[in-house]
């Protein structure tokens, strides 16, 4: 018996149809060599039933099928779910909102709801909305804990008790485990002995060593490393016994299930062959595969330090690779310290940092760690005191980062070196950059071995140090330092965001109590004030956002929150407002806090209403000392930086209060130099100040708060450009002469107007296009293919014909070889170019990064709309186009818009942006760019460079950072005159000078505001440094010009999966018109499973309706009407068909498909070994000599990454990123640890570069079309329009099995049947089916019998469900006759339809036509034709009628054909089978059939033919 095996959904299925074809063409020489033997072949086709996956191999030929249910992972682990009561899970293990999530819609459902769609729309609000609602949620929450009290019962506890693997000993849960395994192997192997009898013979069990010999030796045969057979055969009976090995079933079945570890286990055992026997004679306690790993890690790591030299290094590090990529196969747990210490020296010589005897030292002591503590106390000691003398650069801080982790992956919680390894880590006053994830890591580590430290140690840090000797050793180690260090700052950060973040305000509120008196004690312990105050600042975060209603002066709501458990709103404020009275420093921080985590969203005058208002409630709001001065509301007055401001200042007030006029009169001298702009400045902005004085005496609405917010910035923009010669920049140019600037290069605007507009079609269609030029010179592109489908006339003379029928007309030129996928390189102009608003943050004009284009952008803009109302304004912003016709509106838009990106990009406040905006102008005023106008091309690029260079780069690189110090400057120069800040708001916003004593006393570095790290803050900081990023990290260069777009790619996965159901529940078996007319609801209701249908439906319906409003277009079809789908829209717009209502389903496929082919064609275009994220797609050869010890390892000259279709793929292959999933990025951040620099977040790119890559690239897949078809998905086959959607299947028939004519006594017995049926075309649609069954497997037999075909495939044996096929089957039939058969009966139903063709068809002859037709058919041969020197001269009139009848009933009983199309266009293509292999085969059979015939009037034709015959047969007789 031969067994062969495969994963179908990663080896190439053509390979199986090989092999099976192979098998079934030697039976009968097998038989004539054996006549007594028999020959049994078994093949196991391995399929995952989660994956989208349709095989296309079939059973059939004498095979008999066994299908084995496979065993999915439980979604989440059982065990966790299996310790304390029901109300402790949903509280703890199992989140609430997530049972609710997964939940809402069936209890929704289960409410017995008018069956409307209006009840729909109802019940899909209610789930989205329910959702959004917190307090809803916990109210549903207390309610369901309230019922599970009052209903539990014992039932639950035994439950748990029998199915919690603690409650036995792990031996009897392991076996347990082990038995259910065993059972089902056990019942399959039985299946297939049942199915093959022969393999119960004697035979097997008197030579079973043989074949598992055999089996070792094809294995070793067919596997390309070099394998020793006989170390192969020990290795598989000692994983899984000598009496499986030798069973020829089983053998396979353990075989597949653990042919990745043996094959792994024997590639390291032929390290060290030694090993079995070592193994056997020692008999340790670990399992064979980690004695494995050790003995080889050890054997290759002792070898190293005691032999190793310089130029071997390069080899050891790639054998060491190939030993972790085994050992990880094998391994269970990472937690083998041998494996670990490898990983360790591999980071180590990866480096090159290292000096050689220092990493032989390190191997060794490594190697002489004891197996208890993992690693050895002196060996952490000797590898980080090796690191700490490393440079501290961003490579060197990686690998000391990287064995920290590696440490505490294998040093064991409860080992005193792990202690050590502690104390060395929080005895830093001020840590290493990005050490937060590892200090995440170990507080992670504890709340997993204590249940809520960081809680509990709020009420007794004594019982917490007890139960955590290492929460005691971090505590010690913290009073080396103050709690004003980094290290406290640091370990407050992440016990407020990584542990205390989600509470509501009943959990926070048992603790608030606690955690005040922590603050207040006078002897305390470090951990437990740094837990306080991180609580305390999340307890702060919960109040208000909890309770806050849209109007921040309205009273606080605790609506929703009060009837949850025990706890009562009024008494927690009490408690607040009874401690806030407490005179501590501590106490005055907390206050300050309450109001420093609403000032990222209010202004200081937003603050101090915001006391005023909530003052009632909170009595100590009214201790705040506010700055009186309510002449302004302005949060900032810029121009204080300015010293001439403050000359001014002082100036005008002397004026102003007592009429003296000196200083006055002396500041405006000096405007008369020319080089004293920053004076003109200043009394600019002490102009505007006073006008904000005067609009300071009424309440400002939020539209007017943003006003002034722009007035500030474009008024400074043109203070500054109108205080400075006009020559002496481009935009002082542009402010006060634009009429000159028509013939310069303009900053920031497009290149030219080709470029733009081309670039537009191929990034909004997502198609490539080529273009072309008419005679008169009139430009134009065609999409997607490149040529013309339908007639169309050029535009530009109105005379020629663009194309048709993707044919180019004679009268243009082509312009591009070859299609172009992306952005023209620009042709520059001189001049303003216009365009329309931009949304998008990744928009730029050549090399600048977006956040300098938007800057200068918006100054730009500014400037030009200052002469809006010039008509020298107006003709500048119109010489290239007509964008613009109001000058004012059109300069304001693109302001706002860039204004809205930029704070996008850079994730920040209104506030913060116009701060930011000053500090820009404030130096471009102290080192301004001199240039008058760009002259050039090269000129404007290297001014933008310049501009981004000298002034935005290094104030985005950190913008909390620039904004503070911008603060904290106008707060200086403010004071310097006597305007002293109010000490409150510096307070608040943290800007004002502390000395030892404040920071001591009141910890403002740990109070100061953070937030959560999110996608938006990781933007802006790649944003901060954008061209040195790119370059260092090209991936994630890649990733931001995607990222809008691949979480879109997602929908695709439910989109094709409820499509794939749709296709193989209805191809076939539903006629388009039904398919029409049937609603999904109505699919779903008829269906056994409609209750999983119907979630499916839900994934489907949601991914469409989110997809459908971003498609456009689908190839050369414009989609105007974009409808949304719900379960009472026709199935057919499911089914994938490119025409009609299908076309939108082919547009989304496309459309999604293109996002992830588009992505991962940019990514193969990074050049191979810059970017170490992807080395997993470098697919390195080895070039060695043999008996030499150096070593090349050889990179491939680009990347490549498989390419397959939707039916071949599975979902790891789809891109299912979700930016809600990229929240773990915290993971690899560190906030900035000084006070106010809170928001700042530093990233390890390196790491997140590497996980984003793995998340969107590995595995991933190019997604093929379908045939080389234009279609992702094969096209939906109808009832009864079979050879419209596979044309060429009887072609292809033949060539899977020759064929043959039915014998003519037997096809004269077979009309008689079909003649004698109630319905043939029920007969006619189950041939059908099983053709395409044929077509899709690589043939068979050609003298089986058809009825043995269909009972050994057993996915057809729903066929022979229809009796009267089931009656056709028993005819001697065999797979040689099979299209006879189906021209035949196919023959017999059209005689009995084809007369209820449209009357569109039925157009009657001409006396010509007539006539011409009677002149090439013959009615007395007995050929196909007569063919002279190979042309036709006669058609044989029988089969001239039979070609027309099947082109009438294929084509024209449901399509749509153009009825003035030439016949012959259609009959006459020799793969559609209307013609015998005799006249089909001849090239020039179209020049023999009349040319006059139409379309319709192919029906006439088959009449006028018949009739012919008739009379012949008449005339005759």
């Amino acid at each position: 018996m031969l067994i062969l095996q495969c994963d179908v959904t990663t080896v190439n299925p053509g390979r199986i149809k090989l092999a099976k074809f192979i098998i079934e063409q030697f039976p009968n020489e097998f038989l004539k060599k054996n006549p007594d033997s028999t020959k049994y072949t078994c093949i196991i086709l391995h399929i995952q039933r989660d994956q989208i996956y349709i095989s296309s191999f079939n059973f059939m030929c004498g095979w008999k099928q066994v299908t084995i249910e496979a065993l999915t992972p439980q979604e989440m682990n059982l065990s966790t779910i299996l310790n304390g009561s029901l109300a402790d899970i949903i509280k703890n293990e199992y989140k609430f909102e997530d049972i609710l999530k997964h939940e809402l819609l069936w209890c929704l459902l289960c409410i017995k709801y008018p069956s409307t769609p209006k009840s729909v729309e109802h019940i899909k609000t209610l789930k989205t909305d329910i959702m959004k609602s917190p307090l809803l949620i916990e109210f549903i929450k207390s309610r369901v804990l309230e019922w599970i009290e009052e209903n539990y019962t014992d039932d639950w506890d035994d439950w748990q008790y029998k199915g919690n693997p603690d409650n036995c000993d792990e031996d009897n849960y392991d076996e347990l485990s082990y038995d259910a395994f065993e059972n089902a192997v056990q019942g399959f192997s039985e299946n297939v002995k049942t199915s093959l009898p022969a393999i119960n013979d004697q035979v097997f069990t008197d030579f079973s060593e043989w074949y598992f010999d055999d089996f070792v030796t094809v294995m070793v045969a067919n596997d390309a490393d070099k394998k020793d057979s006989e170390l192969l055969a020990i290795l598989v009976q000692l994983y899984i016994g000598k009496d499986k090995a030798f069973d020829p079933v089983l053998l396979h079945i353990y075989w597949w299930k653990h042919s990745n570890i043996i094959s792994a286990d024997l590639q390291l055992a032929q390290m060290c062959p030694t090993v079995i026997n070592e193994f056997m004679r020692e008999g340790p306690d670990i399992s064979f595969e980690e004695f494995l790993v050790d003995k080889v890690i050890r054997m290759m790591l002792d070898k190293f330090a005691k032999k190793g030299s310089e130029p071997q290094l390069d080899q050891w590090q790639h054998e060491v690779v190939k030993i972790l990529s085994f050992s990880a196969k094998i391994l269970r747990t990472n937690k083998l310290s041998s494996y670990q210490l490898l990983r360790i020296c591999n980071d180590i010589v990866s480096s090159k940092l290292i000096s050689l005897p220092n990493i032989k030292e390190i191997i060794k002591l490594g190697l002489d760690s004891d197996e208890q503590n993992g690693l050895s106390k002196k060996f952490v000691d000797h590898v980080l005191g090796i690191l700490s003398k490393l440079e501290k650069n961003e490579q060197n801080l990686f690998l000391q980062r990287s064995f920290i982790m590696r440490c505490l992956d294998t040093i064991p919680l409860d080992s005193m070196v792990r202690q050590h390894l502690y104390s060395i880590i929080f005895s830093q006053k001020d840590p290493f950059p990005l050490l937060g994830s590892i200090i995440t890591k170990i507080f992670w580590k504890e709340e997993e071995a204590i249940n809520d430290p960081f809680l509990r140690i709020l009420q007794d840090s004594k019982e917490i140090f007890q139960a955590s000797p290492r929460l005691k050793v971090v505590n010690s180690a913290l009073k080396t330092n103050n709690l004003d260090s980094s290290m406290a700052t640091l370990c407050c950060d992440i016990i407020q965001k990584e542990l205390f973040v989600y509470m509501n305000i009943p959990e926070v509120a048992r603790y608030f109590r606690h955690a005040v008196q922590a603050l207040l004690e006078k002897t305390f312990e470090p951990l437990k004030r740094i837990s306080a105050i991180a609580f305390l600042k999340e307890f702060v975060y919960c109040i208000w956002y909890q309770t806050l209603q849209d109007d921040y002066t309205q009273p606080i709501s605790f609506i929703g929150i009060m009837d949850i458990g025990e706890f009562d709103g009024d008494i927690l404020i009490e408690e607040i407002n009874n401690f806030m009275c407490v005179d501590n420093p501590l106490i005055h921080s907390l206050k300050v806090y309450f109001l420093r985590e609403l000032r990222q969203g209010l202004s200081i005058d937003d603050l101090k209403r915001f006391c005023v208002a909530h003052t009632n409630k909170f009595p100590w709001l009214s201790t705040f000392k506010w700055n009186d001065n309510k002449d302004t509301r302005l949060p900032f007055n810029p121009y204080w930086i300015i010293s001439e401001y403050q000359q001014v200042e002082n100036a005008f007030k002397q004026l102003y209060s007592i009429g003296y006029k000196a200083p006055f009169q002396v500041f405006l001298q000096q405007l008369q130099n020319i080089h004293a702009f920053h004076a003109r400045i200043a009394l600019i902005g002490l102009i505007m100040s006073r006008l904000h004085m005067v609009r300071a005496s009424h309440e400002w609405g939020v539209s007017e708060k943003q006003a002034a917010e722009f007035l500030k910035i474009i008024t400074h923009i043109k203070a500054l450009h109108a205080s400075i010669p006009p020559d002496s920049t481009p935009l002082a140019t542009y402010f006060h002469k634009i009429e000159a600037c028509q013939n310069s290069f303009i900053l920031t605007t497009v290149s030219d107007i080709e470029s733009l507009m081309l670039s537009a079609v191929i990034t909004g269609g997502g198609e490539p296009i080529t273009r072309y030029v008419c005679q008169c010179g009139y430009m134009f592109v065609t999409a997607h293919c490149g040529t013309a489908l339908e007639a169309i006339r050029c535009p530009g003379c109105k005379n020629n014909t663009i194309g048709v029928n993707h044919r180019l007309a004679a009268s243009n030129r082509k312009l591009d070889n070859a299609p172009i996928t992306s952005p023209i390189k620009s042709k520059d102009q001189t001049g303003y170019i216009g365009e329309q608003p931009n949304n998008s943050v990744d928009h730029s004009v050549r090399s600048m990064p977006p956040s300098s284009y938007r800057i200068l952008h918006l100054i730009v803009h500014a400037l030009i709309g200052s002469s809006a109302h010039s008509q020298a304004t107006l003709n500048f912003l119109r010489m290239h186009n007509q964008t613009a016709t109001n000058v004012e509106q059109y300069c304001l838009t693109h302001i706002i818009t860039d204004w809205t990106v930029l704070r996008q990009i850079l994730n920040c406040s209104d506030e913060n942006l116009a701060l930011l905006f000053h500090s820009l102008l404030t130096i471009m005023a102290q080192t301004p760019l001199h240039a008058s106008t760009l002259k050039t091309s090269a000129e404007r690029e290297e001014w933008e460079t310049q501009f981004t260079q000298n002034y935005v780069t290094p104030l985005i690189r950190s913008v909390t950072e620039t904004v503070t110090n911008f603060r904290t400057a106008l707060v200086a120069a403010a004071a310097v005159q006597g305007n002293n800040a109010n000490i409150i708001e510096s307070e608040i916003d943290q800007i004002g000078a502390m000395d030892d004593d404040y920071r001591l006393s009141k910890l403002p570095r740990l109070w100061r505001k953070i937030d959560i790290v999110d996608f938006n803050s990781f933007r802006a900081y790649c944003n901060g440094d954008l061209a040195q990023y790119q370059i260092k990290y090209p991936f994630l260069a890649i990733f931001f010009k995607y990222f809008e777009q691949l979480e879109i790619i997602k929908n695709l996965y439910p989109i094709v999966q409820f499509i794939q159901i749709l296709s193989s529940r209805l191809s076939y078996r539903i006629s388009r018109k039904d398919a029409e007319k049937m609603t999904f609801d109505e699919f779903i209701n008829k269906e056994a499973d409609r209750v999983e249908l119907y979630k499916m439906f839900q994934k489907f319906e949601d991914s469409w309706n989110l997809v459908i409003d971003k498609v456009d277009r689908y190839q050369y079809h414009e989609l105007n009407d974009k409808p949304e789908i719900n379960r009472y829209m026709p199935i057919i717009m499911g089914l994938v068909e490119a025409k009609d209502l299908s076309i939108y389903i082919c547009a989304i496929l496309e459309y999604l498909i293109g996002l992830q082919n588009n992505f991962l064609r940019d990514v193969i275009t990074i050049p191979p070994g810059s970017c170490g994220s992807l080395k997993f797609l470098e697919q390195n050869s080895l070039d060695a000599e043999e008996g030499t010890s150096t070593i090349t390892i050889v990179t491939p000259s680009q990347y490549s990454i498989r390419s397959l279709t939707l039916n071949q793929a599975h979902i790891d292959n789809i891109i299912m990123y979700d930016q809600e999933e990229l929240g773990g990025i915290h993971m690899f951040s560190q906030r900035n640890l000084g006070i106010g620099r809170g928001l700042d977040v530093t990233y390890d790119l390196q790491k997140v570069e590497i996980e984003l890559a793995r998340q969107l690239v590995f595995e991933k897949v190019y997604i093929d079309t379908v045939d080389e078809a234009s279609l992702y998905l094969p096209p939906f086959s109808y009832y009864m329009e079979f050879i419209q959607v596979s044309p060429r299947i009887l072609g292809d028939i033949r060539d899977l099995i020759n064929q043959e004519q039915i014998p003519p006594e037997q096809a004269e017995l077979l009309i008689a049947y079909v003649a004698s049926l109630d319905n043939p075309s029920e007969v006619l649609l189950s041939l059908e089916i099983l053709l395409c069954f044929i077509k899709r497997t690589p043939g068979g037999n050609g003298e089986s019998f058809i009825k043995d075909y269909v009972n050994q495939w057993s996915t057809l044996s729903g066929l022979i469900e229809n009796h009267e096929f089931r009656n056709l089957l028993n005819k001697p039939l065999r797979l040689k006759h099979i299209i006879s058969l189906y021209e035949l009966i196919e023959g017999q139903v059209a005689n009995l339809t084809i007369d209820y063709i449209h009357e569109i068809y039925k157009e009657e002859l001409t006396p010509k036509q007539r006539d011409e037709i009677e002149n090439i058919i013959d009615f007395d041969t007995k050929q196909p034709a007569t063919i002279v020197n190979g042309e036709i001269v006669k058609f044989s009139a029988e089969v001239f009628a039979t070609a027309l009848k099947r082109f009438s009933y294929r084509f024209l009983q449901n399509d749509k054909l153009k009825v003035t199309d030439p016949l012959y266009l259609y009959i006459c293509e020799t793969s559609q089978d209307f013609w015998p292999p005799a006249i089909s085969e001849l090239e020039n059979l179209d020049e023999s059939f009349p040319d006059s015939l139409f379309v319709n009037q192919a029906f006439e034709a088959y009449k006028f033919v018949m009739d012919q015959i008739e009379f012949h047969k008449l005339m005759v007789s």
